[in-house]
């Protein structure tokens, strides 16, 4: 189908637009330049106080740690005596026998957690020549980011253009090359037809017929 608008705006409008904006190579330059204006939104913030806030949650286990289960109590010798006279007595004091058992890795999951919450404020005072220069780098990239979206626009719009000046360079060629096969052949049909009837000449008929099969291979072409 070879029908195409009547003017060049149709063309040239929201359809160009559109078929510019949905070019993979626009898409990933608009993407380059979104990302170069949020690394400079990055490195101007780098020069704003920042606070910053910290957590961690932690537990231990080992599996030497025991724990001592109260036995029985019987009175043992110590090493004090009572001195009666020449005599010494000896002294018993209570002692309470202990049974140590592990401590099971649940036990020591529960008893040693522990959690810590911190906030902390970093302002920048000695850094000032380094982002400054961040900063300036941040600048060079956007504008050339924002420069190369802007002339892969421009040339995906060009060559929009320019293909569609040669479709219509195409469609008018062929309407042209249409009428052309339509004429010699009508006029191949009457050379043909006097040529039977003994009024036309074999120069005529020839002529005739190379014409119309010249602009038939043209068409095709």
């Amino acid at each position: 189908d070879l029908s195409l608008p009547d003017n060049a705006d149709g063309m040239q409008g929201d359809t160009k637009e559109d078929a510019v904006t949905n070019s993979p190579v626009v898409k990933a330059s608009d993407l380059r330049l979104e990302s170069s204006k949020k690394r400079l939104r990055s490195a101007i913030g780098s020069r704003l106080p920042s606070i910053y806030f910290s957590g961690s949650l932690g537990t231990n286990y080992s599996s030497a740690a025991t724990f001592a289960n109260a036995g029985n109590t019987v009175d043992a010798p110590t090493d004090g005596y009572i001195l009666s006279g020449s005599e010494k007595s000896t002294v018993y004091a209570p002692q309470t026998k202990y049974n140590f058992s592990k401590i099971s890795y649940q036990d020591q999951w529960q008893n040693n957690f522990n959690s810590l919450v911190g906030i902390g404020l970093q302002i920048p005072i000695m850094n000032s020549l380094q982002t400054k220069r961040k900063i300036q780098l941040a600048r060079i990239y956007e504008r050339q980011e924002t420069f190369q979206a802007s002339n892969i626009r421009i040339q995906h719009g060009q060559a929009i253009d320019l293909a569609y000046i040669s479709l219509q360079s195409a469609r008018e060629r062929y309407i042209l090359l249409s009428s052309q096969v339509s004429d010699f052949n009508a006029s191949f049909q009457a050379a043909e037809t006097r040529f039977r009837n003994g009024s036309g000449t074999t120069v005529d008929y020839t002529t005739a017929k190379n014409n119309a099969d010249r602009a038939m291979s043209q068409l095709i072409t």
